[in-house]
């Protein structure tokens, strides 16, 4: 392999996934010249977020849209097909890799691959210039004409779209909606289990599994850590949900994402996994670009996967209570403006999580 390859691998795998669970490989194909296979790893996310494994697919595709940014500065042009192999849908995208002859503009989002993080400290609540939101809006995807995957019918691949919201009453609502995510995790045995197996507790334990995220990315005050120490205990946090814990851990983040500047939120036209490779593309493009501007982003999808989940009549491991929470505010999201993340000022995160 290449220096050149190896770095722009290197870059692609600087993407963002849920609990860092880092669900892809890269094949090399030699034999085809630089012809690289990026395969799923279903198994790296069986949670309930996972359902059809639509968030591991964003994921791919945010890796996806590293690699060819990436690609081009080191004087490649990347040309990707996604779901090549209809027998195979891990098979996420084969990029083939042509040495450019011609000088090539480079991205200017190429330098903000490594600076890219999730920021959970409290944000700084600025006023979006004209330039910054329209910035921002530019990552959406707006289509083409065919479908971009080659053994797909000729339908055309609709767009996917990036609409945002200052005003405060909606921002409330939204934040409160959104942070319906971490009230049912924190009453749900499953996600609870699943959430706290990927903390890693110590930095020295972070950079040796480079799996799962690091204690400290959560921002959390020294007293809070103590006790979060003692939520990992499902019993302890079995016993404290009986007296409000999660609704108050709901509550303490909605007031966090209510600080915003602004509430984005990524719309796509139906729930296909190449629809979702692409909307991890605009995902990763719209965090890039946040980054670029001297913002700060949390991503807010928890409740939507939860959704797709219920819509398609899964809902064995939820309780009637939070299969209800989580309808009425899908509902709430749908009535404001239509279909996750927030974007303010915030000073820089105290831990980034191995990868």
């Amino acid at each position: 392999m290449s220096d050149d390859i190896r770095k722009i691998i290197a870059d692609a795998i600087l993407a963002p996934s849920g609990e860092n669970c880092q669900p892809w490989k890269f094949i090399l194909r030699q034999d085809a010249g630089n012809t690289i296979d990026l395969m799923l790893l279903p198994d790296r996310d069986q949670s309930l977020y996972s359902w059809g494994q639509r968030a591991s697919y964003m994921a791919n595709g945010a890796v996806l849209e590293n690699l060819t940014i990436s690609a081009r500065e080191h004087g490649y042009e990347p040309k990707v097909a996604l779901f090549p192999d209809e027998n195979n849908e891990n098979l996420v995208a084969r990029i083939e890799l042509a040495k450019n002859v011609t000088v090539v503009p480079k991205n200017p989002l190429y330098p903000f691959i490594a600076e890219r993080s999730t920021n959970r400290k409290k944000y700084d609540t600025i006023i979006l210039n004209a330039d910054q939101k329209q910035a921002l809006l530019d990552c959406s995807d707006p289509g083409s004409i065919q479908s971009q995957t080659p053994n797909a019918s000729s339908a055309p691949a609709g767009p996917i779209s990036i609409l945002f919201t200052e005003d405060s009453d909606k921002m409330k609502s939204l934040a409160a909606a959104g942070s319906v995510n971490e009230s049912v995790m924190m009453s749900n045995r499953y996600l609870h289990q699943f959430f706290f197996s990927h903390i890693n507790w110590t930095k020295e334990e972070d950079d040796e599994t480079k799996i799962g995220f690091f204690i400290d990315t959560l921002e959390l005050p020294p007293p809070a850590l103590a006790g979060f120490k003692l939520f990992k205990h499902w019993p302890v946090t079995n016993l404290l949900n009986k007296i409000g814990l999660s609704k108050m851990i709901g509550k303490q983040n909605a007031q966090i994402y209510a600080a915003s500047s602004g509430i984005g939120i990524i719309t796509v036209p139906d729930l296909s996994a190449e629809t979702f490779v692409r909307a991890g593309r605009v995902l990763e493009r719209l965090w890039l670009t946040t980054t670029s501007l001297g913002l700060s982003l949390q991503p807010l999808s928890g409740l939507l996967f939860f959704m797709y989940r219920i819509m398609a009549n899964d809902t064995e491991r939820f309780s009637p209570a939070q299969v209800e929470a989580i309808k009425d505010a899908y509902a709430n999201i749908r009535g404001i403006f239509g279909l996750t993340g927030g974007a303010g000022g915030a000073e820089k995160p105290a831990a980034r999580s191995a990868t």
